[in-house]
């Protein structure tokens, strides 16, 4: 993960600082999960296994997709589409 970057990303969208080092967190929960969330996001087909993988394993209180789609954004410069309309 790119973390320095990515922190660099979030502030330039305004995020607090607390809400960086939470998605960090997250995305270093996916990465222990799951794997490299870099290699995750360089492919549609990854991501959308990935975002299936932790709807079966996320809970409210925590949402991993959000900080991965995040990160999505950050590496592709755009967001990924909704599931449903991910063939």
């Amino acid at each position: 993960m790119m973390e320095y970057a990515f922190r660099i990303f979030l502030q330039k969208e305004g995020k607090t600082e607390k809400a960086i080092d939470t998605r960090i967190t997250r995305l270093n929960k996916i990465e222990s999960t799951i794997g490299n969330v870099d290699l995750i996001v360089s492919n549609n087909e990854t991501m959308k296994r990935a975002l299936c993988i932790i709807k079966n394993i996320d809970c409210v209180k925590q949402p991993l997709s959000n900080a991965l789609r995040r990160y999505y954004k950050f590496k592709n410069k755009t967001d990924f589409p909704q599931m449903r309309y991910v063939l």
